[in-house]
This record gives structure tokens, sequence and C-alpha cells, in this order.
């Protein structure tokens, strides 16, 4: 489907019901820590360096390990919103029109 294109009601309700069966932890997994978590955690703690800017701090293992722990559980707090927007969307579309 093109970006343009409006998913209806019931697409996304099926989306979301695919989604929860895998279920939460993985969820999490996937949209907070890998799709959200990791990849803030690169640009914040090795872009300046990629990207040719001064750098904050010195990169040592410290710095990193600080990093990875903030935007990690970051990602999983990003993840649990998420689900629940997701919950509560599905709630939105599962009951019938007046």
């Amino acid at each position: 489907m093109a970006f343009w294109q409006r998913r209806t009601d019931a697409e996304k309700l099926a989306q979301w019901r695919q989604l929860e069966q895998r279920g939460f932890v993985l969820f999490l997994l996937d949209v907070g820590l890998l799709r959200w978590g990791l990849p803030m955690c690169v640009l914040f703690t090795a872009g300046p360096v990629l990207f040719g800017l001064p750098m904050p701090a010195q990169l040592t293992p410290e710095f990193v390990f600080r990093n990875a722990a903030i935007w990690g559980s970051a990602g999983l707090f990003y993840g649990a919103a998420m689900w629940l927007v997701g919950k509560a969307t599905a709630r939105r579309l599962d009951r019938p029109r007046r």
C-alpha cells in the first residue's frame, strides 16, 4: 500500500490483532528497543563522530554504556506507550458505531 492511501478501520484492527498475538514482550523489543532505542543510541552516541561534529564528551566505554542504558530504557518506555495507544485505538475501532 502506498503512503498516500488510507487504510480502513478493519485493516487497522486486523493489523493490531496480528501484533497483539505476538505478545507484549516481543512488541517492546521490536518496536521500542530495535526500531527506536537502538537507532537513537547510535545516533546520539556515535553521531557527532560520524557527522564530523564536535564531540560533547570522550567516547569512552562508560559513556557508550551509559547512553545505551538511557536510550534502551527510553526505547522500552516508548514501546510500552505505543502498546497502550494501540490497545486504546483497537478498543475504539472495535466498538459498534452509533
